[in-house]
């Protein structure tokens, strides 16, 4: 399936007929899709933070300063973006400057449908020509109860809801992992079954044992029974994770946070893995240990990112104080709202329908914007693990 470009439109008129009539021009080319609309600066930058906007056209009348000057900005912060400019004016020294604050295309008033369409053909052969990305990510906690089936759940959510298709979610944690009790499902196939099944896995064979859910997740879910975890071979989940990435645009796994041959496996897997830590001295400690211990046993640096769960702002230990103690620094952090996560993992209903406006899960949904976007880039071929990372790993 082609990628469409993803578009904001920014204007500082509010009306909403001139916009439909803007909305309408920009639908009739396929390679186009309006998912959003902001007319202030405070709301523009909030929608490219949290969405994977491609594609910003932006209306610089009637006074063209400001929006000159969100233009600026905008190209600066976000160099990949292309940005289209709009004005009833035709003047040279306006489309220069519109030029030289990142514009790439400008268009005049009343806005012409071939010239809508000749601006937009440089993206649209940029869209047919886009490539599936693949994003495997791997969460792992730097202890017990550090809320990473919480983050992994809701991280599968808001992923599910920038792309076309659903995001793939797979709890890894074999014995006694939530993710299905999570979502309130009883699911029909388990991972267990899949990998337990004779023969060779095949697409199909995975499709038929993934849990699609309203939320657009599709849930491969941990045994059914405990004895079940001891059973499942760590090749042929490497075989599902493979199929599910060349499927899904993005997979996110609940990872043990021990070493075991399943978990080893996943992250060989992975192109981003993610630690997760609270602001305590021993899930520090550990989160600097696995650091270690990954990029020991040749996993590239670029590819490791720390979460901050359970944030709060008067801890004794700070932000800084972790990334100085590790050495690297925590792509974000999620502010602690016990009675909100919980009221959700009670109700078996994931913070987007539950409580949409709370603070932890307008982090989740700036964090999966972030990782959709490639802020955290996935690690390319030359950048995966060394050979033998595997195998080194359970020679020791």
């Amino acid at each position: 399936m082609n990628e469409t470009i993803k578009t904001c439109i920014y204007s500082g008129y509010l009306e909403e007929d001139y916009c439909l009539t803007l909305r309408n021009g920009l639908a009739l080319n396929q390679a186009i899709r309006v998912v959003t609309e902001a007319h202030d600066a405070e709301s523009l930058e909030d929608c490219l933070k949290r969405l994977p906007i491609g594609l910003l056209v932006i209306d610089l009348d009637p006074k063209p300063k400001e929006p000159l000057r969100i233009m600026e900005h905008v190209s600066v912060a976000y160099p990949s973006l292309a940005i289209i400019a709009l004005s009833e004016k035709s003047d040279p020294e306006l489309i220069l400057s519109a030029m030289r604050c990142g514009c790439r295309q400008f268009i005049t008033k009343p806005i012409d449908q071939a010239d809508l369409n000749k601006a937009l053909k440089p993206l649209a052969r940029q869209a047919s020509g886009q490539v599936k990305t693949e994003r495997v990510i791997c969460l792992v906690g730097s202890s017990g109860g550090c809320g990473v089936t919480t983050i992994a759940a809701n991280l599968a959510i808001e992923l599910a809801q920038l792309g076309t298709e659903p995001c793939a979610l797979v709890d890894l944690q074999m014995e006694f992992g939530s993710l299905a009790t999570y979502f309130d499902v009883r699911p029909t196939h388990t991972i267990a079954d899949l990998v337990s099944a004779s023969g060779e896995i095949d697409t199909q064979m995975v499709e038929q044992a993934m849990n699609v859910m309203p939320s657009r997740v599709a849930l491969l879910a941990r045994p059914e029974r405990v004895e079940q975890a001891t059973n499942v071979n760590p090749e042929r989940v490497a075989r599902v994770l493979k199929i599910l990435a060349s499927k899904y645009d993005s997979v996110v796994v609940d990872t043990p946070n021990r070493f075991d041959s399943v978990a080893i496996a996943a992250l060989e897997m992975a192109t981003s893995v993610m630690i997760v830590l609270q602001l305590s001295v021993p899930s520090i400690r550990n989160a600097e240990r696995l650091h270690k211990t990954l990029t020991q046993y040749g996993m590239p640096m670029d590819k490791i990112s720390f979460v901050a769960n359970r944030f709060v702002h008067n801890s004794p230990l700070s932000l800084q104080d972790v990334e100085e103690h590790i050495g690297a620094a925590v792509f974000t952090n999620i502010p602690n709202d016990f009675q909100t996560v919980q009221a959700a993992l009670n109700f078996g209903r994931p913070l987007l329908s539950e409580s949409p406006a709370s603070p932890v899960r307008k982090a989740i949904a700036e964090m999966a914007g972030r990782i959709y976007r490639g802020e955290f880039v996935a690690t390319s071929a030359k950048n995966k693990p060394k050979p033998g990372f595997f195998s080194r790993w359970h020679s020791k």
